[in-house]
């Protein structure tokens, strides 16, 4: 067996060029594929970063279709301990602290906890304690648990941290105390699964959980039936079809929104090994084609066929193992390299911090795996030449002998299977950047050009009235104006092609006061419409009429009055906002006054690959809030040229009003077709590989063809045959070997369509264009491949080639 292996090396060796081809080809081929496994790895089959994470579940209370499901202020009271399958359970509310008394004020997601938090996901922080239930008196003084960044950054990791005192305003609880003690710090490993973790500080007011952990030896089914009986008798309700409890495990919950992207990659990643594999075998199928003397010989010196297959097994695992060996490498460079990239690209940030991007070594052992199964079978495939009848007759054959059917039937298999591989992958390739284009095709209905948008709160103290918001709105927005490089400037509550929260409104119908739902609500300045260059249809635009003490009003976009009145004229029809306190707070109207709709606006998009809200616009000086973004137009094309004067105007009027992520308005829209860019280059880049395989597998086949019969060839040109007779006889082989792979190729390419159906926007899996166009192209490109070697075939010296023999 060692002097097999030996002599295996040898022989890849002396073949140098093709060992090196074979050795690369499979090596890329599984180097992204254990790449894109070990994306697949972290998001879905390694366990979130806490420990016995599979007890960790979300609680989420519904209601029937049609239903208004009970809010968390109605089931406050009610206790899941009690139900005897959730062991401990935690609620939070989320929060933004901004952080001031140093040298530039700072923003930090954070959020108000039950100490319960910390027993829920199993950790404690590095450093001091967790928030106990003594935090939660009433008066007490306010603690809080910090993260180890925010520790770091804010506090340059002062090795005395516990005790201190920060001062810090936040946004949903300005009634809140200011002054936060440091308790704890996080430790470095600890990965949260919300951003909002860099201030924890105790929740005083009573909340229905959100996160649970079950008690041992309760599966989820089993407690989200108990949890449902304790939430209804809580409720007093009877029957079926009432309030529910739904518990989904909190990892499932997490990567639920990427699993169909993770789970199409991984798809296209297998294929393309698979196509490299096949690509592969058919090189070391011919080359052991061109040893068949050798082998001939050795079998009538007494070697058994057990021997010589051995031989060639051997040489199939050596090309495997050295492969998967550089593959390993290739697949840690792709993940370091791109590591923080590829969180970006899918959209949640990879569970266990982006260092858990790698391939662990469960991932590498499934990689050697599939390498050594991948050498098996393509020593088995070489082997197919070692038959000893035909040996016996290869010594008594000259060369240039024709090729047994046997043989041309396996390589014309392996081509055709490479070829439906190919097509599948290009189809689903073309049909996701078909996908992605027609996103960067549709109107937005506002402007992006020269627009930079940065996001402000104003303190509760230093505000506390709507008059001290619209002054300070009112100087902003002047100021900004008159600031050089500034071509327009704007005000509102948040940013264009920003995920606004769906409210609801009433308005006055033909039957009285109706209700309207999923309704994004905005309030803007007056100089919004005109900077962004929305249109106004009908009516007219807001302008300063609309103040503090004039008549309510507001405008609607054209899909929303179309909506609301389809029959009549929107102007002066009457609404009213309604929703939520949280809600009402974040639009600035809380005393839900009667509007009057002065003007209707052109349509807006607000996403790109989701169902858009209509809006209404409501005048932000009617309505003065406390969180604005802020919109400028600058007079030259790069939009980051007004940031200065945005910072400058901002620290004169108020030094402690933070900005949080300034930035072009274009980066909105780009983010929101991020995963299917990325799902379109990942896909392309696949496609693009695989075919070139394709396609080098196929000329490799009708060169190889053309090598073995050239004595037939040079035999039909000396007897009177035509160049393109010749051409034409290889093209026919060919064809029968395209037209199976192609037929083979169109259900692949389906089966992957059906998969991508959720990822496709604008487009649907039967693209006229994608199913007939690259097809298409795919055959012209491999009639090509096989034209060439064909020709040369064709054009050889018919008696130089009989004078050889």
């Amino acid at each position: 067996m060692f002097q097999d292996l030996a002599f295996a090396l040898r022989s890849l060796r002396r073949d140098a060029g093709a060992s090196v081809l074979a050795i690369l080809l499979l090596a890329t081929g599984a180097g992204a594929a254990a790449a894109v496994f070990g994306i697949v790895d972290a998001y879905l089959l390694r366990p979130l970063p806490y420990p016995q994470s599979d007890r960790i579940v979300s609680v989420r209370v519904t209601a029937p279709e049609g239903h208004q499901a009970p809010r968390s202020s109605d089931l406050a009271a009610v206790e899941l301990g009690a139900s005897g399958v959730v062991a401990v359970a935690t609620s939070w509310d989320l929060d933004v602290f901004t952080l001031i008394g140093g040298d530039a004020p700072e923003r930090a997601p954070g959020a108000w906890v039950d100490p319960a938090y910390f027993r829920v996901l199993g950790v404690t922080p590095a450093i001091g304690r967790p928030l106990e239930e003594s935090d939660l008196r009433s008066g007490g003084a306010n603690v809080a648990v910090i993260s180890h960044g925010l520790w770091q950054h804010r506090f340059g990791g002062d090795p005395n941290i516990l005790g201190v005192s920060f001062q810090a305003w936040v946004s949903d609880r300005p009634e809140e105390a200011e002054s936060f003690t440091v308790v704890g710090v996080m430790g470095a490993d600890f990965w949260p699964f919300v951003r909002y973790s860099e201030i924890l500080t105790p929740l005083r007011a009573q909340q229905f959980p959100y996160l649970a952990r079950l008690a041992p030896g309760v599966d989820v089914a089993a407690a989200s039936e108990a949890l449902t009986t304790l939430v209804r008798a809580h409720l007093g309700e009877t029957g079926d079809q009432t309030t529910r409890v739904e518990l989904q495990p909190l990892q499932e919950r997490y990567t639920a929104p990427i699993r169909p992207l993770l789970m199409v990659l991984l798809a296209a990643a297998v294929l393309v090994l698979l196509i490299a594999s096949g690509n592969v075998a058919l090189l070391l199928f011919v080359r052991a084609g061109r040893r068949e003397r050798e082998l001939a010989v050795r079998a009538a010196l007494g070697a058994g066929r057990e021997r010589l297959v051995r031989q060639l097994v051997f040489e199939g695992l050596a090309v495997a193992a050295t492969a998967a060996l550089l593959g390993l490498a290739v697949a840690e460079a792709i993940l370091g390299t791109l590591g923080a990239l590829i969180a970006d690209q899918v959209g949640r940030a990879t569970p266990g911090g982006v260092g858990a991007l790698r391939l662990d070594a469960g991932g590498a052992l499934l990689l050697l795996l599939v390498c050594t199964t991948v050498g098996l079978g393509l020593g088995l495939v070489s082997s197919l030449v070692v038959r000893r009848p035909e040996l016996s007759l290869t010594l008594r054959a000259g060369p240039g002998t024709t090729d047994t059917r046997e043989r041309q039937r396996t390589r014309q298999l392996l081509v055709a299977s490479e070829v439906a591989l190919s097509l599948g992958l290009l189809v689903a390739a073309g049909l996701a950047t078909r996908s992605a284009l027609h996103l960067g095709t549709l109107e937005l209905g506002f402007e992006t050009d020269r627009i930079l948008t940065t996001s402000i709160g104003l303190r509760e103290q230093s505000y506390p009235q709507d008059e001290d918001r619209e002054r300070f709105a009112s100087q902003l927005l002047e100021r900004l104006s008159a600031a050089p490089g500034v071509e327009a400037a704007a005000l509102a509550t948040m940013p264009p092609f920003a995920a606004l929260t769906p409210q609801r409104i009433e308005i006055v119908g033909e039957s009285g006061v109706q209700e309207a739902t999923g309704i994004g609500i905005r309030n803007i300045s007056s100089s919004y419409l005109a900077t962004l260059r929305i249109p106004v249809l009908a009516g007219r635009a807001l302008d300063d009429r609309d103040r503090q003490g004039t008549e309510p009003v507001a405008m609607v976009s054209a899909d929303l009055a179309r909506r609301l009145w389809p029959q009549s004229s929107p102007l002066g029809q009457r609404l009213r906002l309604g929703g939520s306190a949280m809600e009402m707070a974040m639009a600035g109207d809380g005393e839900s006054q009667w509007r009057e709709v002065v003007g209707v606006t052109g349509s807006v998009r607000e996403t790109l690959v989701g169902e858009d809200l209509g809006e209404v616009y409501v005048p932000l000086d009617q309505s003065p809030s406390r969180w604005l973004t802020v919109i400028t137009k600058s007079t030259s094309t790069d939009p980051y040229s007004t940031l200065g004067a945005v910072q400058s105007v901002i620290r004169d009027l108020d030094r402690g009003v933070p900005l949080v992520e300034p930035g072009p308005l274009s980066r909105h829209v780009e983010h929101d077709t991020l995963s299917s860019r990325f799902l379109a280059g990942v896909l392309s880049a696949f496609s693009v590989f695989a075919v070139i395989l394709g396609l080098v597998g196929l000329w490799g086949v009708v060169a190889h063809a053309a090598i073995q019969r050239r004595r037939e060839t040079a035999i039909r040109l000396a007897l009177g045959a035509e160049p393109r007779g010749v051409v034409g006889l290889f093209l026919r082989q060919a064809a029968v070997t395209l037209g199976g792979g192609t037929a083979l190729g169109l259900v692949v390419a389906l089966v992957l369509a059906r998969a991508l159906r959720g990822q496709l926007h604008g487009i649907g899996i039967g693209d006229a264009a994608t199913w007939i166009g690259l097809p298409a192209l795919l055959l012209l490109c491999a009639l090509v491949a096989s034209w060439l070697p064909a020709r040369r075939a064709s054009r050889r010296d018919p008696m130089t080639e009989l004078r050889r023999d």
